[in-house]
């Protein structure tokens, strides 16, 4: 077994190359490696993939790094984005790239969304863990979409259920036209953050663990990892890559949400088949209940399935005040972090690390 790193400068003519397109194991999709070549965090010299090959030089597992920052002090940090190695080949290349990983990052790592596997891993390796709630409203029925993946049998009557879905959600629909609407709110979209925005976001810098500013937000939103129209070539290399990249519909939405002509918040969404996140929120708390408001009124106007989001505070007001749920789920999600790592009561937003991609 041998090892092959992928810098961020690499990566171009990593997807150009015969080795990609002929691999029964993709490492990475065209779409991320596009992103990520474009990262704004990120040097030539960063590595961004560990492949492990075998004797023939194919591909039993690889492990992904996105370089990023922590802290206002700019600090590199880096982030895990996929680890995956074969069921039978891999099994012996999973800690080494694990390892490996550690190594190159200098354990510099903040992992988001681990699985309780990888969560027990990265605690053996001294990394702070914790478990963050979170919250997902539903707003429409929509079981065509939900039932046929826990069950094969309601594949066969899908039809049935967009009928359904259909004729409940005429109902719902008289009930969130006939919700009161706060004419004082306006959300105004924006393709890109502006000049505005970014002013209004900077004044939560130093609050946040992972500072996000303007030419980040804007790689985030020009260069998402999920592509909506694939190409034929897109949809084969699809089938042999085991993480997501390719969707019915994808898309980011950014607002600039004033009250009575006050700007007070910029709302950053990602929708993804009618499902809402909420991967990046700045407002200030004394102005929470007119930005629960408008986060309604745009969902309700996107007429979105429903709406996932871990602020704690928005999640306070969606529990304790009249809002547009048929009913609601609670989430949670494990990170770890370096144990030296002072979170000091800085927010994580649900979009750090690589979670607004996906």
């Amino acid at each position: 077994m041998t090892f092959r790193e992928i810098t961020i400068g690499e990566l171009l003519e990593f997807i150009a190359s015969d080795f990609y397109k002929n691999s029964t194991v993709i490492p990475i999709s065209q779409q991320r490696a596009i992103s990520q070549h474009h990262n704004p965090n990120s040097n030539p010299t960063d590595v961004a993939l560990i492949l492990a090959l075998d004797n023939s030089e194919n591909i039993i597992g690889f492990i992904g790094i996105l370089p990023g920052k922590v802290t206002s002090e700019n600090t590199p940090y880096f982030w895990n984005t996929c680890w995956w190695v074969d069921a039978e080949k891999g099994k012996l290349a999973a800690m080494p790239l694990f390892y490996k990983m550690l190594q190159i990052s200098n354990k510099k790592m903040v992992f988001f969304e681990l699985t309780e596997t990888t969560k027990n891993i990265v605690a053996k390796f001294k990394f702070k863990t914790e478990i963050v709630a979170g919250f997902k409203g539903f707003i429409r029925f929509n079981f065509a979409q939900i039932l046929p993946k826990k069950n094969e049998l309601f594949k066969n009557i899908k039809w049935l259920l967009s009928f359904f879905d259909w004729l409940l959600n005429c109902f719902i629909s008289i009930k969130l036209n006939g919700l009161n609407k706060d004419t004082a709110i306006d959300c105004k979209p924006i393709a890109l953050i502006d000049d505005d925005a970014e002013t209004f976001i900077h004044q939560f810098y130093s609050t946040q663990l992972i500072p996000i500013n303007k030419s980040e937000l804007n790689w985030m939103i020009k260069f998402p990892w999920i592509k909506t129209q694939a190409s034929a070539e897109e949809k084969q290399i699809a089938k042999r890559y085991f993480f997501s990249s390719i969707s019915k519909s994808f898309s980011n939405n950014v607002f600039k949400v004033y009250k009575n002509e006050e700007l007070i918040a910029v709302l950053f969404f990602t929708i993804r088949d009618n499902e809402m996140k909420l991967p990046y929120a700045y407002f200030n708390t004394k102005n929470i209940d007119a930005v629960t408001k408008a986060i309604y009124q745009i969902a309700i106007n996107k007429m979105v399935t429903s709406l996932t989001c871990f602020n704690t505070e928005l999640i306070k007001q969606f529990n304790t005040t009249k809002n547009p749920f048929i009913f609601n789920k609670q989430l949670h999600k494990n990170i770890a972090y370096p144990a030296d790592l002072n979170r000091d009561g800085k927010t994580i937003q649900d979009g750090d690390g690589d979670a607004v991609f996906c």
